[in-house]
């Protein structure tokens, strides 16, 4: 989902999260059940980013230039690899 400002990433993300928490549906999102998840759950822990650490739970994240690189990188690699099942994010991405 690509937003016009970093502030939207986080605003967005957190409103879609909300959005499939009270739907029947929200299971969708939901990565626990990949093997690789607790691995990555202490890489997301060393993350500086407290909003990307807030919303990996729920399956969603953030991206944009106001990140730290390696939190990028990290973001982009979940996302890669389906632990995150939706990314909101600024053109910095494309």
């Amino acid at each position: 989902v690509f937003v016009h400002s970093r502030k939207d990433t986080g605003k967005t993300a957190r409103a879609l999260t909300d959005l499939a928490g009270k739907s029947e549906d929200g299971a969708l999102f939901d990565t626990r059940d990949n093997p690789r998840h607790s691995l990555v759950l202490k890489d997301v822990s060393k993350s500086r980013n407290r909003e990307l650490q807030e919303l990996f739970g729920s399956g969603f994240g953030i991206n944009h230039a106001g990140m730290l690189r390696p939190d990028r990188t990290l973001t982009e690699r979940l996302f890669a690899e389906g632990l995150i099942k939706v990314l909101v994010c600024t053109a910095t991405l494309a």
